[in-house]
């Protein structure tokens, strides 16, 4: 098979983008040709056998944002008429908007057409594109709530060759990790109070935390900087290390020293980040329902009710306070879980499977 992948950035040196590489890496080894469009290209060496095409973006001319709009459309239109015969089949992560440009034109081909989806709210434009495609690929029925015919539940791809546990020394402060862009949606104020609590009212202080992440636009900007005033404010600003943008492949190595992963957005999906840190041995505290089932005995002791700062902060300090059975218990059943169900060679196995 013959396959032409849509994305946004391509990247090995990026935070949020990272894992786009790996993806393409793993889905070339599966198929005859892979040909790759995204929107902004940045470092891809290592992929000399994919043939790679960028709208531009990394480029980007110094004119008003419909005309670099234009440009993009014109180029996108361009390489998916230039390179028909090129590819069999088409497969698009996470933007719809590629679909609905290019299905009409798919469609006259007589191209297969298949979309990544993941996340806790469908939007429209994926809910509108379901009805002309074949195939919705989604970790779950709880990242892709529409169209329930289409849908594929394949499981997150992580990189269990790269996300895994590491042998070392147990800290000496426990190392709390978060890794998500800074912004409203990831309710990082629901973290603030929460530390504050565990500080100020518990009075344990033997932690820090490194955040991973930066900001995007000037709204999320404004956001943090309200954060950092309100983490002065309750004297707490030494247990927050501030690490800005790390690029995708270099996160284990923060995971595979850390304790504890921290998660504040409530919703219905497995969380890429979580399940990396998971996949490394982290002790996951989230309000995410979705791991229930799985977590048994350990569910009351890590998830707690969102958008609720002290009960965060009373599952921390329980989880201060495990032996290392209990510890040991959590990763045996968490590690393996990731392994079976979240393991990138078995989704593009699946992917690649679905259009045959």
């Amino acid at each position: 098979m013959k396959l032409l992948m849509i994305t946004r950035k391509i990247d090995n040196n990026d935070g949020g983008a990272g894992f786009i590489y790996n993806w393409i890496m793993k889905l070339e080894k599966r198929v005859d040709q892979l040909i790759v469009i995204c929107q902004e290209r940045g470092d891809t060496s290592g992929l000399e056998n994919v043939k790679i095409y960028s709208l531009g973006k990394e480029n980007q001319l110094n004119y008003p944002r419909f005309l670099n709009r234009l440009i993009y459309t014109f180029r996108f239109y361009k390489y998916i008429w230039k390179l028909r015969k090129d590819y069999d089949a088409v497969f698009v992560h996470m933007h719809p908007i590629y679909i609905i440009l290019g299905v009409l034109i798919w469609k006259i081909l007589d191209k297969k057409i298949g979309l990544w989806y993941a996340h806790v709210k469908t939007s429209f434009s994926a809910k509108l594109v379901s009805y002309f495609i074949q195939y919705v690929f989604s970790p779950s029925e709880h990242s892709f709530m529409f169209a329930e015919h289409k849908l594929r539940k394949v499981g997150h791809g992580i990189d269990t060759d790269l996300f895994k546990p590491k042998e070392r020394d147990r800290n000496e402060k426990k190392q709390l990790i978060s890794v998500s862009r800074l912004s409203t949606v990831k309710e990082y104020e629901v973290l603030v109070e929460a530390i504050n609590i565990l500080v100020n009212k518990y009075k344990i202080s033997n932690f820090e935390i490194k955040m991973i992440g930066q900001p995007a636009n000037e709204v999320d900007f404004g956001y943090v900087e309200g954060l950092k005033k309100k983490i002065k404010e309750y004297n707490i600003e030494e247990y927050f290390k501030w690490l800005g943008d790390v690029a995708n492949r270099d996160v284990n190595e923060y995971f595979q020293k850390g304790d504890i992963f921290l998660s504040q957005q409530p919703g219905g999906g497995f969380g890429k980040s979580v399940l990396e840190a998971m996949a490394c041995g982290l002790i996951c505290v989230m309000p995410t329902l979705v791991y229930n089932e799985v977590l048994g005995e350990y569910k009351e002791k890590t998830i707690f009710e969102p958008r609720n700062p002290k009960d965060m902060a009373d599952k921390l300090k329980g989880v201060f306070n495990w032996n290392q059975e209990q510890v040991n218990g959590y990763r045996d059943i968490m590690i393996g879980y990731v392994k079976n169900n979240h393991n990138l060679n078995s989704l593009m196995d699946k992917i690649v499977k679905a259009y045959e």
